[in-house]
């Protein structure tokens, strides 16, 4: 994939597959020198493909009943949240 935008910078976007299931993201900045705005572009990337998430997720090890905890953490916060949004929309 090519992402060009009005400054001229070009972004090469690669997926390199490992096999196993994993995969890399591979980025490569031409025709620029301007590094603040080739950073801009890949941290941006970064958010949309959630990588800085699935580094923070993956710093520790977490044991399943863990994991399975904060599963069930979230749950009951969406389930709770959903019921408050279901409650004010039938108040009136």
């Amino acid at each position: 994939m090519i992402q060009n935008n009005s400054s001229g910078i070009q972004v090469y976007v690669k997926q390199v597959d490992f096999g196993s299931g994993k995969t890399e993201k591979q980025i490569k900045e031409e025709k620029t020198n301007e590094v603040d705005k080739a950073l801009h572009i890949l941290k941006k990337l970064m958010e949309k493909e959630q990588v800085i998430a699935d580094v923070q997720k993956h710093r520790y090890y977490q044991k399943p009943s863990e994991k399975k905890r904060e599963r069930m953490k979230k749950a009951k916060r969406e389930r709770k949240r959903l019921e408050a949004k279901r409650n004010k929309r039938n108040r009136y």
